[in-house]
Formats: C-alpha cells, structure tokens, sequence
C-alpha cells in the first residue's frame, strides 16, 4: 500500500509540475525549422510580445536524453515573469527518449541565432 501512495504521489506532483508548464509554453511557443542543418529549435515569445520592441535572449540547451520542447517547459516556468525571448534547440544525437549533443551541433545554434536575430531582432551582429 504505501509503494502505491508514493506512487500516485509522484504522478499527481509531476502532474501539478509538467502540465501548468505545457499549457505555458504553448500559449506563445513555437517550433521553428533551421534549413541548413536539417533540425528545428523552441521559441518562446513574452506573453504580450511586441514586434517592434527588442528582447534579451535566453539560450538554453537541454541535457543528455532531454528535448527541445520539454526543456522549455521547464525553463518558461523560471523565466516566464521576465520580458526576454526564450530559444532552445535540440541535440541532433539520439539519446534514450530524447537527444545529446555532439560537437558538430555548434552550427546548429548559430543558426539559431540567426533565424532568431533575423525575425525577432535581439542585438546587432558584427
């Protein structure tokens, strides 16, 4: 009986967790393909975005066996309050139920930086 309460313990907390998350994330998230490098990346805009304003940029790459879309679930929970943009790509090695990273990967973030600098103008690039 009590590995049965721990049990739906745990689901109820990662329900309470992953669920306000997700409904955060696609309320001004969205999946944007790069090109070149054959991948795509999450971008997830401030809830009263204004294109003809400029935002900081918060980069973040997800761990070993992670994805694109459930890392900025859970980053949005942190940043969610602040007026930046949130862009997370994703490793292109298979790893478990997600993906790792290899160096090769490198492009793939400076592609993103473009793609995000060119459509939602972050900074000026030398």
């Amino acid at each position: 009986m009590r590995s049965v309460h721990r049990c739906v313990t745990a689901a109820l907390f990662a329900a309470i967790l992953v669920v306000p998350a997700y409904c955060a994330v696609n309320a001004g998230g969205e999946s944007r393909e790069l090109a070149k490098s054959k991948s795509h990346y999450i971008l997830v805009k401030p809830k009263n975005f204004d294109a003809n304003k400029t935002y900081d940029l918060v980069i973040a790459l997800h761990g070993m066996g992670d994805t694109a879309e459930n890392y900025a679930r859970i980053i949005w929970q942190f940043i969610k309050g602040r007026e930046c943009l949130l862009a997370v790509p994703e490793g292109s090695g298979k790893a478990g139920p997600g993906y790792a990273w290899n160096t090769d990967d490198l492009e793939k973030v400076i592609e993103m930086l473009a793609d995000v600098n060119n459509n939602f103008y972050f900074m000026e690039m030398n």
